[in-house]
């Protein structure tokens, strides 16, 4: 009975998740993130060449993937095909999920699965074209190798081990948060459970361990060399890895992003904005309860309920780091959260493992109430409200009236003397991404900064500024040229956007 139940709500779960998740990919506006790392990608798809740059995006691995994946001519590429390009990383994300079965047990492993396709923060990142995937993947599949060489202790897992470190650093520099979290985990771990505690006495201190430490550095120098020198053409990426730290401690305290201690928690439990509900307290109260087990059963099934211990610790950790630091984006929980899906499908499997078919069909009933309540609190944040700023899983994003603003620039283009070559002006202080990816094809739209403004404005048929920029150039250009329209790119931020009269007429005479 308890199979065919978990089963068919397994199913149901994964089937539900997905659906979310590829709604979300085809819907929601694209955020600017996501079209700088696209742009950078391009480039590299373009040209063949990429350097990483230690004040700009994160690592090399996001860049080196999209480049394998995408077929079609760079003009033809779309924000969904680079986001659809992540789908098979997130399938080998499920894919680790099961393997630990191997330390949580077979149904535990496939609960995770189910909770990490019902998981909000998952549907929308797993599909977000930035490195926080491919990162969270990588992190997990470090943990696991991690763990198996700790009980098991040889050199091809040590290699294996410092490879995927090494990876992982080439994805995202704030992979020394994760590596603390393993650390700290690892240290209680051991102190919990003696044969754990022996084996890492034996890496650390025996006569393997010279050649223990060669092969895990091996792994990890070789492969961080690889990728950040791209590939042999630009050794000063691996001087400009090293440099990169500089720039992004400058950042973990920059007050532009800054939020209060409490902002990963409010989004890991349950909040209400503006009258919409939002959460992962479903998913967190299963962690919560499997973590419990762990501790209460550890003694009958030490290596089990270790490894969901460890898991546990790996999340608080790095939540409990990244709370203490300034700098927070919601995307960052996407690595704490596969561990939390992992000790979540442990206390799922927990619920329905009694033999008494009247507490199995408990079990399943209570399991089957979190799966719909998450299923509601996701849907709000990967479907109903995927673009809105009342959602805090998403954050700084694009509105949905930026895309009317991107449609004008094409119907001016149809009705401006140059066409695809039709000048367009963007003045701001503010960033105006994604609108550089979106008007790529547009050889003469240019950016300039507030400080910088063009004096032959008047030779732009289209003229889009902000806040900081709109009277200086109502000042310095004629105004019986121009009408004006308003639009949104992000929450309170409206863009005044100069039209030349005469292709606004035509405009809206088309329509």
């Amino acid at each position: 009975m308890r199979y065919i139940l978990g089963i068919a709500l397994i199913l149901a779960c994964l089937f539900s998740g997905f659906s979310l998740r590829e709604t979300n990919i085809a819907n929601r506006a694209i955020h600017a993130d996501e079209s700088e790392q696209a742009t950078t990608a391009m480039q590299l798809y373009d040209s063949g060449e990429y350097k990483y740059n230690p004040n700009g995006p994160h690592g090399p691995t996001l860049y080196y993937w999209a480049n394998a994946t995408q077929k079609k001519a760079s003009a033809e590429i779309k924000i969904q095909d680079y986001r659809n390009a992540l789908t098979p990383v997130t399938v080998f994300a499920l894919a680790l999920l099961i393997l630990s079965g191997r330390y949580i047990g077979r149904g535990a492993s496939w609960g995770a699965c189910a909770c990490f396709a019902m998981s909000a923060i998952a549907q929308i990142y797993s599909g977000y074209f930035v490195h926080e995937i491919i990162f969270a993947t990588l992190i997990y599949a470090l943990a696991i190798c991690a763990w198996q060489f700790a009980c098991s202790p040889n050199i091809w897992l040590a290699l294996a081990t410092g490879t995927l470190l090494g990876l992982a650093q080439s994805t995202k520099e704030t992979a020394i948060i994760s590596y603390a979290s393993m650390f700290l985990s690892f240290g209680v771990c051991a102190m919990l459970e003696s044969r754990l505690r022996e084996n890492i006495k034996w890496i650390l201190w025996s006569k393997a361990t010279p050649k223990l430490a060669f092969a895990f550095v091996l792994g990890a120098i070789c492969t961080m060399v690889a990728l950040y020198s791209s590939f042999g053409s630009n050794w000063g990426g691996v001087a400009d890895a090293i440099k990169s730290y500089s720039h992004f401690f400058e950042k973990a305290e920059s007050q532009a992003h800054a939020s209060g201690f409490f902002y990963y928690f409010k989004l890991l439990f349950w909040q209400k904005c503006e009258g919409a509900k939002f959460g992962e307290l479903p998913i967190v109260l299963l962690s919560i309860f499997g973590f419990a087990l762990a501790i209460i059963y550890r003694k009958k099934s030490a290596w089990k309920c270790t490894f969901t211990i460890f898991a546990f610790l790996n999340a608080l950790f790095a939540v409990l780091i990244l709370s203490m630091i300034t700098y927070k984006t919601p995307w960052l929980l996407l690595s704490p959260m596969m561990f939390i899906c992992a000790v979540a499908g442990f206390g799922s499997a927990m619920l329905m493992s009694s033999k008494k078919i009247i507490l199995q069909i408990v079990g399943f009933v209570v399991l089957a109430g979190l799966a719909f309540w998450q299923y509601k609190l996701s849907s709000n944040a990967s479907l109903r409200y995927h673009s809105d700023p009342r959602n805090p899983y998403i954050y700084t994003h694009t509105v949905r009236d930026f895309d009317n603003l991107i449609k004008r620039v094409h119907s001016a283009s149809k009705y401006s003397q140059y066409e695809t070559d039709i000048p367009v002006a963007f003045v701001a202080k503010e960033s105006m991404w994604p609108a550089p990816f979106l008007l790529r094809k547009y050889r003469n739209v240019g950016f300039w900064s507030n400080d910088n403004i063009p004096q032959n404005l008047e030779i732009f048929d289209v003229i889009v500024c902000d806040y900081s920029t709109e009277k200086a150039i109502r000042k310095i250009i004629d105004k019986s040229k121009y009408d004006e329209e308003m639009y949104g790119i992000r929450k309170n931020l409206l863009l005044s956007v100069f039209i030349k009269k005469d292709i606004l007429n035509k405009i809206i005479s088309e329509n």
